[in-house]
């Protein structure tokens, strides 16, 4: 991720605050891509190990044996006689051989679907780090609008207790009733109660945040938005094909393909070539060293093999209909996304006029009131709808946040503008 990512984002604002891209830098190493990452080196070594059966293989073999008695022969020659032994007391034997596949098509067909099986996998991780950054980011958001909400609701409980005081001094004044003391003091309970629910969810939010990025939350940023509207749906959709889900699934299909095609090439025969090399002291009338040489051809043909590669086959289609599921799937994601960027946008809009409409009409009250022209009722009527529409402001720059990154990694782009990914 590059530097300036909540600025072109969420137009996060806060010298000291914690921003986005901070906690979704630390999210690539989440236990989710970590194991991503283990299972992606492991297809790795899976890969390997399939080129590795088509590679030349060489073994020795070494053996030492105590036999009771030698056996031994002795031939009459026209001098000295000569003696040979066949069976020594104390029996050493060597043996090197090499094996080397010659043909096996179902060998290679098996290579190739474990070299795509680890392509999909390393996308998978993209995929996976893609989960993780859009369940981070609405932690995230959570977080600072609960933060702000927090904010808001201590500002809205001050006002309130305020309120109680000064009409307590008006009821002993006889300038004010009972009443409007109650109505003071529920609109202080409404206040405790939004607060309770704000620090409730700034607590499970940041702890989400700590579990998934191992960064606890401490300094919450002002939200804000420009309020630009995002390029057409029809743009974006075109990079929903592109998405590491989409891709992983393309991928995964492929190497279902090429292991259907190793199973029914696994009826076809094979030829190896095997080369050895014995040494021994027990050569009897033989040579104590002795080399072959041959080659072998194997044809194997049953019901099982038949039944395998019919099973294989049954896969390669469900991951072909799962590359289908997993396009339609990218493409809804990014109409509902772009559609909740827009409809965010006009609930902004919306939020912004009331808070600034809900603040000039308890500023109103306040003058009113000052100069007797006024109730504390009303007053309390618009410091509620003011509060009301900070709230409302807040959930609705969050919301629209959240729903602009959703957007990029729905559709595989780079969660800064311009970057790539």
């Amino acid at each position: 991720m590059a530097t300036g990512l909540a600025l072109s984002l969420s137009g996060l604002r806060a010298a000291d605050a914690q921003p986005l891209e901070r906690f979704l830098t630390a999210a690539q190493r989440s236990i989710d891509v970590r194991e991503g990452e283990l299972v992606a080196r492991q297809r790795a070594d899976e890969s390997t190990q399939a080129l590795g059966r088509l590679l030349p293989s060489l073994s020795a073999r070494g053996a030492y044996t105590f036999n009771q008695f030698e056996v031994g022969v002795t031939l009459p020659t026209s001098g000295a006689a000569n003696q040979i032994t066949i069976t020594p007391r104390n029996q050493v034997d060597l043996t090197v051989s090499v094996d080397v596949p010659l043909v096996d098509v179902a060998a290679w067909a098996r290579l190739d679907a474990a070299r795509q099986s680890e392509a999909a996998s390393q996308v998978r991780v993209r995929a996976t780090l893609d989960d993780v950054s859009r369940s981070v980011a609405r932690s995230y958001f959570q977080w600072v609008g609960a933060s702000a909400l927090v904010t808001a609701s201590v500002r809205a409980l001050d006002v309130a207790t305020r309120s109680i005081e000064r009409l307590r001094a008006r009821n002993a004044a006889g300038a004010a009733l009972v009443l409007d003391i109650q109505r003071a003091e529920a609109e202080a309970a409404r206040a405790r109660l939004t607060l309770a629910d704000a620090r409730l969810t700034v607590a499970t939010a940041a702890r989400a945040l700590a579990t998934a990025t191992g960064i606890t939350p401490t300094v919450a940023p002002t939200l804000g938005d420009n309020l630009r509207d995002e390029a057409p749906l029809a743009q974006w959709e075109q990079d929903a094909l592109g998405t590491p889900s989409v891709r992983a699934a393309i991928t995964e299909a492929r190497a279902a393909g090429a292991q259907a095609r190793a199973s029914w090439w696994s009826l076809a025969p094979t030829v190896n070539a095997t080369a050895g090399e014995r040494i021994t002291n027990a050569a009897g009338f033989g040579q104590p060293a002795t080399f072959t040489a041959g080659v072998a051809v194997n044809w194997r043909i049953d019901v099982t093999t038949v039944a395998s590669a019919r099973a294989a086959e049954s896969v390669r289609s469900v991951a072909e209909l799962r590359v289908e599921r997993a396009i339609s799937a990218a493409r809804d994601q990014v109409h509902s996304a772009w559609w909740q960027v827009r409809t965010g946008i006009e609930r902004a809009r919306a939020a912004r006029a009331q808070l600034a409409a809900s603040e000039a009409a308890a500023s109103a009250a306040r003058e009113r009131l000052a100069r007797g022209a006024g109730t504390d009722f009303d007053l309390l009527a618009a410091e509620r709808d003011a509060f009301s529409a900070e709230v409302a402001r807040v959930q609705a720059d969050a919301d629209l946040s959240f729903a602009r990154i959703s957007l990029r990694l729905s559709a595989g782009r780079s969660l800064v503008e311009g970057g790539a990914r």
